[in-house]
C-alpha cells in the first residue's frame, strides 16, 4: 500500500477537480503499489503541476500525466 500525498479524501475536496481516471489511478497505487513509495497528487513543480509523481528513494521518480 503505497502512501498518498496529500490523502485520497482531501485531494477530493480541494478546489482542484479530481478526474476519474486520476481517481482510479490513485487507489489502484494505493492499494496495489510498493507500500514504500511516496505517491504525490498534483504536486507544484517550478509551475508546473503532473497528475503524480511516485518516488520511491534509492530507486527512482515517476512522472504522469492522466488522460481520461
Amino acid at each position: 500500500m503505497a502512501k498518498i500525498i496529500p490523502d485520497i479524501d482531501k485531494a477530493i475536496l480541494s478546489r482542484q477537480k479530481v478526474e476519474q481516471g486520476e481517481l482510479y489511478l490513485l487507489n489502484y497505487l494505493k492499494e496495489e503499489f510498493d507500500p514504500e513509495a511516496e505517491v504525490y497528487f498534483q504536486p507544484c513543480f517550478n509551475g508546473e503541476r503532473p497528475d503524480v509523481v511516485i518516488i520511491k528513494e534509492g530507486v527512482g521518480v515517476i512522472i504522469i500525466e492522466v488522460k481520461d
